[in-house]
């Protein structure tokens, strides 16, 4: 198996979301990532506001 085969199977059958970037772009993610991503938006829509905002300022404060 040539290694690009093996990091493509482990890629796909990992049980971490893994997010593929180049700068600020999102090039590819994994299946647990968009299961991931899906969980976190179908819980942010069921909280209130104010949870949105303590979210987007946490993501911001880890950005620095």
């Amino acid at each position: 198996m040539a290694k690009d085969e093996i990091y493509r199977a482990l890629f796909e059958q990992s049980n971490d979301a893994i997010f593929i970037t180049k700068g600020e772009h999102i090039l590819e993610v994994n299946l647990k990532a968009v299961t991931f991503s899906d969980m976190v938006d179908l819980i942010l829509k069921k909280c209130p506001f104010s949870l949105h905002l303590l979210k987007n300022l946490f993501l911001a404060s880890r950005m620095h």
